[in-house]
């Protein structure tokens, strides 16, 4: 059996490369924003390879942030999100389809 491509598409993109010191843990981050994942950005951790389609709705939710992310201290997945939303909040959204 070969390969079998549902779907590719290339895209120009914009990404927002941030370090973070968020309660004494550092983040690397990079944002990408997209007009796929209807409207979401992803969103990595360049130091775990943790990667989330997320948009500023998702960000503020710390059960998510830290679930995606993996930390297990709340205040630190509540500041991240604060971040997140405010960064995810800036590019203009589009339709997917």
């Amino acid at each position: 059996m070969g390969e079998h491509v549902l779907f590719s598409e290339t895209e120009d993109t914009r990404t927002h490369f941030a370090t973070l010191d968020v309660a004494g843990t550092r983040f690397d981050l990079a944002v990408t924003y997209s007009q796929h994942f209807m409207g979401k950005s992803i969103v990595m951790c360049l130091q775990t390879g943790r990667a989330s389609i997320m948009d500023a709705h998702d960000a503020e939710d710390p059960q998510r942030v830290a679930q995606h992310f993996g930390i297990d201290d709340g205040e630190t997945a509540t500041e991240l999100g604060h971040y997140l939303t405010s960064v995810l909040s800036y590019p203009p959204r589009g339709e997917q389809f």
